[in-house]
């Protein structure tokens, strides 16, 4: 997962403790707040924005977030779908139950 960390999630935020010296970067949930934030801001839908639909250019950008979401939950569900198929038969070897996905 920590291939995926960077892409997903704002690793140089501060606020989140770690023992792990994180590499600077956005992130998708840095560039979704950045889109959210800019829709109830000035422009978008909040107390004193200007009232109406969402521009073209803020259409565009969540399309292109979603696409990239897209991809990344791909790629996290097959490191998942890897990783708890490792775990589980370690897990059986020991005679314990494993994790179950419906």
């Amino acid at each position: 997962m920590a291939p995926l960390e960077g892409d997903l999630t704002a690793v140089d935020d501060r606020t989140i403790p770690t023992g792990e010296r994180r590499p600077e970067g956005g992130g998708l949930d840095r560039e979704y707040r950045a889109l959210f934030g800019h829709l109830n801001s000035a422009g978008g839908y909040g107390p004193g924005g200007t009232e109406g639909r969402p521009t073209s250019g803020a259409m565009e950008k969540k399309r292109d977030l979603d696409a990239v979401w897209s991809q990344l939950k791909n790629r996290v569900e097959a490191v998942l779908e890897r990783e708890i198929t490792t775990f589980n038969a370690e897990v059986a070897r020991l005679g314990l139950v494993g994790i179950v996905v419906r």
